[in-house]
C-alpha cells in the first residue's frame, strides 16, 4: 500500500518528480586513444553513445521542468508576498 501511494505521489507531483533528474556519465569507451579492437567493440560504444545522447536530452528536459516549477512557485510566493504587504497597507 506504501508502494502505491508512493508512485501516485510521485506521479501527481511534478514538483517531486523533477526532483529525480539523472544525469548520465559520458561513456568510457568514446575516450580512447587508441582504434577500436573490432567492429564489434564500435558497435557496442556507438550504443553507448546513442544511449548517452538520448539521456544526455531527457535529462535536459527534466531539468528545464524542474527550472519552470520553481520559478512558478517562485511566482506565486511573490504574489503572496505582494497581496500581504497590501493587506498591511491598507489596515
Amino acid at each position: 500500500m506504501i508502494r502505491i501511494s508512493l508512485v501516485t505521489l510521485v506521479l501527481l507531483s511534478p514538483s517531486l518528480a523533477q526532483a529525480f533528474c539523472y544525469e548520465p556519465p559520458a561513456p568510457a569507451c568514446a575516450q580512447g586513444w587508441t582504434a577500436f579492437a573490432n567492429s564489434f567493440e564500435a558497435d557496442q560504444c556507438r550504443r553507448e553513445v546513442e544511449r548517452f545522447e538520448a539521456e544526455t536530452t531527457e535529462f535536459g528536459r527534466c531539468q528545464i521542468l524542474e527550472m519552470e516549477e520553481k520559478i512558478r512557485r517562485k511566482a506565486g510566493e511573490v504574489e503572496m508576498t505582494i497581496m500581504s504587504f497590501n493587506r498591511r497597507l491598507s489596515m
